[in-house]
């Protein structure tokens, strides 16, 4: 269960990662947010897209352990 709730976690971390990035975008697009600042903002949701990602796989890897 606690395996399953830290997959369900991470889920979420990368969905609203997803939408930061768009949302970003959109902004960049309009001009409200400089280049500079963008570059920064996606980094940093790059570094979150790949925490939650190790999270996910870190997660099945036990998961697989248990059932072998």
């Amino acid at each position: 269960a606690e395996i399953m709730r830290r997959i369900e976690v991470a889920e979420t971390m990368l969905e609203g990662v997803e939408a930061d990035v768009r949302r970003v975008r959109a902004r960049y697009q309009r001009g409200e947010v400089s280049a500079g600042a963008y570059r920064r903002l996606l980094a940093e949701y790059e570094r979150r897209r790949e925490r939650a990602r190790l999270e996910i796989d870190g997660a099945l890897l036990r998961l697989r352990e248990e059932i072998s």
